[in-house]
């Protein structure tokens, strides 16, 4: 009896503790986050191993940290978790109470397969999209020579992948696809950094750190506006009130060297609006708010140029 006992352990065994090479127990990714009115990043943690439907899958923990520009306040979110495993280079993820392909890096130019959509994130989309791939190479990372994938976004459906994908870290966008139905719905941003114990820690240089959430911020407000500018990503976030503020207005936000010369010119709407400064300058600047030529608002700022840089 203790003979059979043992072989069937050993047979068993190989299920429980099969090594996968995508999501180590304590791989961690980083990626930034922006929407009106905050920013900061995602955290994705895989904390354990757990047995799905025979699969020996890793829990990945989400997470969103940012700062919030309306209350001025840090705030920290529980997103939820995802099930993933991998089987011959081909990560799966479960969505719908089954299992569906997330990348297959055994893929090679134009090779597709089905992705599964967040709906938790929309239900406005497809439930699922193509994902066809344009071409494949190698990438080397801390030493480590991986599979990496550019997909052709034009044949892909309402969820995609919007950069590059690299095997044992995924998509330089974001770890899982992203709506494109519908504006401005989106769960994550452009990755930050990667760490695994094997790989050690892989960074874009798209921030100052992984977890960098905010740098210095100018804040300024007047009765009717309420203006932010963020020097790490080089971004104005203006609130525009609606007391004494006619709809159909000509609201211009004007962004002027101290000289007077001109850099920039927005329109503006009631409401929140976010502002990516486009012109590659670094210094003093006058930024100035006018309702049909009537200045409401003038302040000075300095500006970094810091996503222009990178």
């Amino acid at each position: 009896m203790k003979k059979i006992f043992i072989l069937i352990f050993i047979l068993q065994c190989p299920l429980l503790s099969s090594s996968q090479n995508f999501a180590p127990i304590g791989a961690t990714w980083w990626y930034s986050y922006e929407t009106f009115g905050a920013s900061g990043f995602i955290r994705i943690e895989s904390i354990k191993d757990t047995l799905v439907e025979n699969h020996n899958c890793r829990l990945l923990k989400k997470d969103r940290l940012i700062y919030n520009f309306v209350n001025y306040l840090f705030d920290s979110t529980f997103l939820g978790n995802e099930l993933v495993y991998e089987e011959n280079k081909v990560i799966y993820i479960q969505r719908y109470d089954s299992f569906y392909t997330l990348y297959d890096f055994n893929a090679v130019n134009n090779d597709s397969w089905t992705v599964v959509g967040n709906p938790n994130l929309t239900t406005l989309c497809d439930s699922f999209s193509n994902i066809e791939v344009e071409t494949s190479s190698i990438t080397d990372i801390n030493g480590f020579e991986l599979k990496t994938l550019s997909f052709n976004i034009d044949n892909s459906g309402e969820w995609k992948y919007t950069s590059q994908a690299i095997e044992r870290i995924g998509s330089l966008a974001y770890l899982f696809p992203e709506p494109y139905c519908i504006n401005d719905i989106h769960e994550g941003g452009p990755l930050r950094c990667y760490s695994d114990i094997e790989i050690g820690i892989y960074s874009t240089d798209i921030a100052p750190s992984c977890d960098f959430i905010v740098g210095n911020i100018d804040i300024v407000e007047s009765p009717i506006v309420k203006i932010f500018y963020n020097q790490y990503n080089n971004s104005f976030f203006i609130f525009i009130g609606t007391l004494n503020i006619n709809k159909n207005s000509s609201l211009i936000f004007n962004l002027n060297q101290i000289s007077g010369v001109s850099l920039e010119k927005y329109a503006l709407y009631p409401g929140w609006n976010q502002i990516k400064v486009r012109r590659n300058f670094l210094g003093l600047c006058l930024g100035t708010i006018q309702n049909n030529n009537k200045i409401l608002f003038s302040n000075s700022f300095f500006i970094t140029g810091l996503n222009q840089q990178k």
